[in-house]
């Protein structure tokens, strides 16, 4: 399995409040739609125990069973409609993502 892992930032102006309500209520509905998708996992990441900021805004991932699903799914329709619905809520300069392979040991 592939995981496609995101290190989310906010769109700047935008408050955590606003942020939230994209990322919680507006963008998984287009998220679900991808074709091939196996999971869509939202993290918010909490304040340091030294009360310091969190480092980024969000971490979330979507899976695929390969390569191949994973392309396809984003190639689609489907994809595309959430991908192009990012830059309402994220600030694509500094939002980054990673694929890995998952090995899962539990």
């Amino acid at each position: 399995m592939l995981r496609n892992i995101f290190v989310l930032y906010r769109k700047q102006g935008m408050t955590m409040e606003e942020f939230r309500r994209h990322w919680i209520e507006v963008h998984p509905p287009l998220v679900n739609k991808i074709p091939g998708l196996i999971d869509f996992v939202q993290n918010f990441p909490l304040a340091g125990g030294d009360g310091s900021e969190p480092k980024c805004d969000g971490i979330g991932w979507i899976s695929f069973e390969d390569q191949a699903a994973m392309e396809a799914g984003l190639a689609s329709p489907e994809g595309q409609d959430a991908l192009a619905y990012l830059p309402e809520f994220l600030d694509l300069e500094r939002t980054y993502s990673i694929v890995t392979e998952v090995h899962e040991q539990l």
